[in-house]
């Protein structure tokens, strides 16, 4: 019996030790989803030090207000989005819809275009040219967790619920 399981464990082993690295991550790494790209878009904007006494400063701050209404109306029941692009309902409520996160959104990307600027190169909004280099280097990996967010919103339908 013993030796039983040691020939088990050295199979197993072996199957592990030559399965494909991209089979290995696939099972290990979950799959992001809308709401982690808002989690982490937050603490990208939670960890920006700006002066609250200058203009840039003072945009940030009303980023930071907007972005939580965002994120608090998408986090406790946005709901799934439909092909229709309508919500479901979720959460405890069961009233909210997409147009609630919706409208914050978009009021969160006119603020970084406000800072940043648009995030099409042709247009020419450009955004606030004195802002540090660094805040817009978060800025702009804030705007892009919203985009993979935005994204992957679109790929929900009704019946899947939030995790």
């Amino acid at each position: 019996m013993p030796r039983n399981r040691w020939r088990f464990a050295v199979l197993t082993m072996a199957a592990l030790l030559t399965s494909t690295p991209a089979v290995r991550s696939q099972s290990l790494v979950p799959q992001p989803t809308p709401e982690s790209h808002v989690i982490e878009a937050k603490r990208v904007l939670g960890d920006i030090a700006a002066s609250p006494t200058s203009e840039s400063g003072k945009q940030i701050a009303l980023l930071q207000i907007h972005f939580t209404d965002f994120a608090t109306a998408f986090l406790t029941g946005g709901g799934p989005i439909t092909r229709s692009g309508i919500a479901g309902t979720a959460g405890t409520s069961g009233t909210a819809s997409s147009s609630d996160w919706r409208n914050k959104y978009a009021t969160v990307e006119r603020d970084l275009t406000a800072l940043i600027g648009s995030p099409d190169p042709a247009s020419p909004e450009r955004g606030d040219a004195s802002l540090d280099p660094t805040v817009r280097k978060q800025l702009q990996t804030v705007r892009k967790n919203l985009q993979l967010f935005y994204a992957a919103t679109m790929g929900r339908t009704a019946g899947h619920e939030k995790r």
